[in-house]
C-alpha cells in the first residue's frame, strides 16, 4: 500500500509540477559526470579498457549518491521515509516534461513551421534533423516518447519497486550516464 501511495504521489507531483526549472539533481549530475569527463581523459586513464573506465566511473558517480540517498531516507521515521521517497521518485519521473516537448513539435507541424518543428525535435533525438521532413520529425518525436517513456516513468516505478527510492534514483543516474557517454562517436 505504501509503495503504491508513494508512485501515485510522485506521479501526481510530475503532473501537476513538471519538472522544476530552477535546481534538478539530474542536472546537477550531468554537469558533475561532463566534469569527470575531461578529467578522464587523461592519458593514464585512458590506457584502461572502455569497459572498465564505464565502470569506475558508475562506480566513481552513481554510487556514492545512491548511497547516501539511502542513508538519509534510512535515517529519517517512517512517515518522513515515505515524504522523501515521493520526492525522490519524483525527480526521476519526467512524464509531463516529454509530453510537453512532443506537443511543442505537434503544434508545429500543424503550423506547417518546419524551421521551429526542427529545432523543437533536436531537443527531444540525439540526430541531425535538417535534412528531416515532416514525417521524419514526426517519427522522431514519437520515437523519442516511447523511448523516454521507458526511460523516464516506467524504469523508474519498476526500480522503485525493486529497490526502493535509492534504486529509482540509482536507475536516472545511470541513465543520465548513457545518454551522455552511452551513444558510439569519436569521442
Amino acid at each position: 500500500m505504501t509503495a503504491a501511495c508513494v508512485i501515485v504521489s510522485a506521479i501526481a507531483l510530475d503532473w501537476i509540477i513538471g519538472e522544476p526549472r530552477r535546481f534538478h539533481p539530474l542536472v546537477l549530475f550531468g554537469s558533475i559526470a561532463e566534469r569527470s569527463e575531461r578529467i578522464g581523459e587523461s592519458g593514464a586513464f585512458q590506457r584502461i579498457s572502455p569497459f572498465n573506465r564505464g565502470l569506475i566511473c558508475w562506480f566513481l558517480l552513481v554510487m556514492p549518491p545512491t548511497f547516501g540517498v539511502w542513508l538519509l531516507i534510512s535515517s529519517l521515521p517512517a512517515p518522513w521515509q515515505w515524504v522523501l521517497e515521493g520526492l525522490i521518485l519524483y525527480f526521476t519521473i519526467g512524464w509531463k516534461s516529454m509530453q510537453e516537448h512532443a506537443m511543442e513539435v505537434h503544434r508545429h507541424l500543424i503550423k506547417s513551421d518546419m524551421d521551429e518543428a526542427r529545432r523543437s525535435v533536436r531537443k527531444i533525438v540525439s540526430r541531425e534533423t535538417e535534412g528531416l521532413g515532416e514525417q521524419g520529425m514526426a517519427k522522431g518525436a514519437v520515437e523519442a516518447v516511447l523511448e523516454n517513456g521507458s526511460d523516464c516513468v516506467l524504469s523508474p516505478i519498476f526500480w522503485y519497486l525493486l529497490l526502493a527510492a535509492p534504486g529509482a534514483f540509482m536507475f536516472r543516474l545511470a541513465n543520465t550516464l548513457d545518454a551522455m557517454w552511452g551513444n558510439r562517436s569519436e569521442r
